[in-house]
């Protein structure tokens, strides 16, 4: 899991908890809310809903949207995926079927 601290909408530190809070022990479940809030801190996102059947999630250098870190971006499947990703859906429906 990754973490940012957050201020005036810029991304000041980005890592794991190790690299973002060096100096602080959690609990093995990690800080809690007010621990993130007091610090301007919060979760980084790896998913968001997007159309699974025309893109994809991809890893990207974390930004800010509607306040909110996320470390992916949406983009289209290139025609080969979307083959591969046909031809795996004709393959699990034949196993299915059977």
């Amino acid at each position: 899991m990754y973490y940012a601290v957050v201020k005036d909408d810029k991304i000041e530190k980005f890592g794991t908890l190790a690299e973002v809070f060096p100096n602080v022990s959690f609990p093995w479940d990690g800080p809690n809310d007010e621990y993130l809030l007091e610090n301007n801190a919060q979760k980084v996102l790896e998913m968001f809903e997007h159309d699974a059947s025309k893109n994809k999630l991809v890893y990207c250098d974390p930004y800010i949207k509607d306040g909110k870190v996320y470390m992916v971006e949406e983009k289209k499947f290139t025609r080969s995926e979307l083959s591969e990703n046909k031809k795996g859906k004709e393959d699990l429906e034949k196993l299915e079927g059977e």
